[in-house]
């Protein structure tokens, strides 16, 4: 398993306990409730999935479901974000790292700026990438961080907006002149 070498474990309390997936918010966060009605918000550790209105959303959020929904998981806390979630391992029953197999997939980046050092989801993410899979059937598909920073021009210019940056056609510039295609 690749983690980060600044990474521990930290969230002892997730093992012992039976823990239910009771919402999938996207690809790479899920909630969590436990027999004792605790609460906790996981964000995959590793990851960076489509965002909400991006393409392949659905898809992504759909397969995250479909690998952690009935059935026993386990969480290995990796420790808190910024958003107060816990960044956490999925294994899955039989210790299918779910982390990872969304990567494998093609439902989900490696999230290299902040686990440059998993080697185990860079392979995945190449593998993916060379087969087509998922997301990377898409041309030039744009990761969640890169279409996060533009997110506000691109809600501005419409849906098309990513649709249209992939058939090479530029965006409005900043003194207000038409789009161009790029040649």
């Amino acid at each position: 398993m690749g983690v980060c070498e600044h990474m521990v474990s930290y969230n002892v309390h997730f093992r012992g306990n039976s823990w239910k997936v009771e919402f999938v918010y996207d690809g790479d966060t899920i909630k969590l409730r436990s027999e004792g009605g605790e609460v906790e918000i996981i964000r995959l550790w590793g990851i960076d999935a489509p965002e909400h209105g991006q393409l392949y959303f659905r898809e992504s959020r759909k397969r995250l479901g479909g690998l952690v929904t009935r059935q026993e998981i386990r969480v290995t806390g990796m420790g808190p974000e910024k958003y107060g979630r816990t960044l956490g391992q999925i294994e899955g029953e039989g210790g299918d790292n779910i982390n990872l197999r969304m990567v494998r997939e093609g439902a989900a980046w490696w999230y290299k700026g902040f686990c440059r050092f998993a080697k185990d989801l860079r392979n995945a993410e190449r593998a993916a990438r060379a087969e087509r899979l998922g997301l990377w059937r898409e041309n030039r598909p744009i990761a969640p961080w890169n279409w996060r920073h533009g997110a506000k021009k691109e809600r501005s210019e419409g849906e098309g907006g990513q649709k249209r940056r992939a058939a090479g056609i530029k965006g409005t510039s900043r003194d207000g002149r038409r789009r161009r295609r790029v040649t």
